[in-house]
Parts: C-alpha cells; sequence; structure tokens
C-alpha cells in the first residue's frame, strides 16, 4: 500500500469519526429537547363525560362547556337526591369533590342538609331537565323537578335550579362554589334574599310533611 493511500484512508476514517459525533449530538440534543416539551406541556385528553353523549376536553387547568355540564348535573343530582339513609355518604362523597377554598363553608351547607333529612326522615328527589354552562360567569346550571317526600308519603314538587362553580387544578374538577332556589334561571337574582325565601319554605314544607 503506498504512503498516500494509507494516509488518505486514516484521515477519512477520522472525519468520518467526527461526522458521527456531531450527528450523535444533535440527536441528543433534540430528543432532549422533546423530552422537555413533552414534560412541561400543558396536555388536552379527550374524554366522553358520564350523561352525556358530546365528547369533552380537560386540561391541567380548564376543560370545556361538555366537561362541566357533566360535573354539574352530576352534583346537583347528588344534592337533590337524598334519603336518610344515605345521606351521610352523599354529603362525604361530595366533600370529596369541593376545592379547600371554600371546603368548610359548603361542607357546613351539605351537612346542615344531611341532618334536617335524618331528622325529619324526609327523601329528596330531583328529575334533570336543563343542563347549560354560562360562560360570562363560568357557573354550570341545573334546572329540574325537585320533590320532598314524607314519613306518611305526601310529597310537594316544585322546580329547583342549581349555579355551580367549577375549577379544573391538575385535571381534577373541583367544586368552587354553590347557588340554589326555587324556580327556573334567574340571572341577577339577590341570591341571600331568594336563599332566606327557599330555606323557609322548605322548613315549612318539612313540617307539613311530617
Amino acid at each position: 500500500m503506498k504512503a498516500t493511500d494509507y494516509r488518505n484512508s486514516f484521515d477519512g476514517m477520522r472525519d468520518e469519526r467526527r461526522s458521527t459525533r456531531l450527528i450523535i449530538l444533535f440527536l441528543a440534543g433534540a430528543l432532549l429537547l422533546s423530552m422537555f416539551y413533552i414534560i412541561s406541556r400543558d396536555e388536552s385528553i379527550a374524554m366522553i363525560p358520564p350523561g352525556l353523549t358530546e365528547k369533552g376536553l380537560i386540561s391541567k387547568t380548564t376543560a370545556n362547556s361538555a366537561v362541566k355540564e357533566a360535573w354539574g348535573a352530576y352534583i346537583a343530582e347528588s344534592l337533590g337526591n337524598v334519603t336518610p339513609e344515605n345521606a351521610d355518604f352523599v354529603a362525604k362523597n361530595l366533600g370529596s369533590l369541593i376545592d379547600p377554598s371554600v371546603y368548610k363553608k359548603l361542607m357546613e351547607v351539605i351537612g346542615q342538609q344531611s341532618q334536617l333529612i335524618k331528622d325529619e326522615q324526609v327523601t329528596l328527589q330531583f328529575v334533570t331537565n336543563a343542563v347549560f354552562y354560562v360562560p360570562s360567569k363560568d357557573i354550570v346550571v341545573v334546572s329540574g323537578e325537585y320533590t320532598i317526600r314524607g314519613m306518611r308519603q305526601e310529597e310537594t314538587r316544585n322546580v329547583r335550579t342549581y349555579e355551580i362553580g367549577l375549577r379544573v387544578r391538575n385535571y381534577n374538577v373541583a367544586l368552587t362554589s354553590l347557588d340554589l332556589y326555587e324556580g327556573p334561571w334567574r340571572p341577577g337574582v339577590d341570591r341571600d334574599k331568594v336563599k332566606k325565601e327557599a330555606d323557609a319554605k322548605n322548613q315549612r314544607k318539612v313540617a307539613e310533611n311530617n
């Protein structure tokens, strides 16, 4: 073999090794960037909410209207369908969905309802007939027929509406606000006044049924 051929072959190998190292470094960098993107991005997950046929999307910090409506309907139906036997279970189950910022306040309200149902031995039944999301207020409105049944099976029926606020954190949906009143949805009503009137009316109905 000539000396010049040997030198050319050696130089070629060295250049090829250098090129290979550069390619490997480039691929390693691209892989690291891809991993960082996957870890840091806010991924959206497609899901079918229970009770609805519309596809829902939920990300780390938000969800579309289908997801919120499904959760709003579930919470309203849980609150509206209670018996003396399952009152404690319903309260505990809903407690796991409440956002920490309002946990104490809402659990007091739910606890009071559960205790009243057990003390008076009444059964609540709620049948949903309308569910929709209000973007301007970021609430889910759930309306339906609300029935109170006493120990002697006497019944009183009326329309009840729940306004439910929800927040998404780490893909988990949490209850942040809860307003309820009798009648169909009424935007802009005085919530405190309506709630006091509803509470007083419900107490009278409970007394009449027993």
